[in-house]
């Protein structure tokens, strides 16, 4: 009787990770959507909504807030184009340490910079969205790494 236990007891908790993981169980919305009022935003040619940024602001205000920011040592330094958000995500995959369970897409289209965010989105128990262990992978449009930012 325990093993038979054991094993609905482990196909529930990981039917609540993988749930999580998709953003079912919360039904959370992304972060993506929220930010996407406050920033301008356009439809990319994967028709996925993705919010545009200044990868010269973002540098500044690291610069002057202090933030955990690498800038060399990645795994993505040879040129492989990247044609839509998608391959910015796999690409930037590769330098993500942290655990996360949502991602946000931006674009500086003038500076030919993507960002990728990599966070982990949680719920108070009033429903307000916090979001913690946040890492952001800069790539430019050949596929190569040129920062990566820790935020806690």
């Amino acid at each position: 009787m325990s093993k038979r236990r054991n094993k609905i007891l482990l196909c529930f908790i990981l039917a609540i990770a993988i749930a999580v993981s998709f953003n079912l169980f919360w039904g959370w919305e992304s972060l993506r959507d929220v930010w996407k009022k406050e920033k301008s935003s356009f439809i990319s040619d994967g028709g996925m909504s993705m919010a545009s940024f200044s990868y010269e602001k973002d540098v500044a205000w690291y610069q002057d807030a202090g933030v955990n920011m690498i800038l060399d040592g990645f795994m993505n330094t040879k040129s492989q184009p990247i044609s839509d958000q998608i391959e910015a995500e796999e690409r930037a995959k590769t330098e993500v340490t942290v655990a996360y369970n949502a991602t946000s897409h931006y674009r500086d289209i003038q500076a030919g910079i993507w960002c990728i965010d990599f966070y982990t989105l949680d719920r108070t128990e009033k429903g307000i969205p916090v979001v913690s262990n946040s890492q952001k992978v800069y790539l430019n449009d050949d596929g190569v790494t040129q920062m990566v930012v820790y935020e806690e």
